[in-house]
């Protein structure tokens, strides 16, 4: 829960996460029924092979 409010507050913003030296840009976006990460999230997701129950430094996706 404390992680959707995070990236709710985030909405219509871009930021840039870097993970093991490689930065990837992240734009969050809201829809009616949910808030979604764009940009370069899913490159994330398939560079570190991240799957839904996986969690990383507290944050789970």
């Amino acid at each position: 829960m404390q992680n959707r409010l995070y990236f709710n507050s985030l909405v219509g913003e871009k930021f840039e996460i870097t993970w093991m030296r490689v930065p990837y840009t992240i734009v969050v976006r809201k829809k009616r029924s949910c808030t979604e990460l764009h940009g370069e999230w899913s490159i994330f997701v398939h560079d570190h092979q991240l799957a839904p129950g996986d969690c990383c430094d507290d944050v789970c996706f």
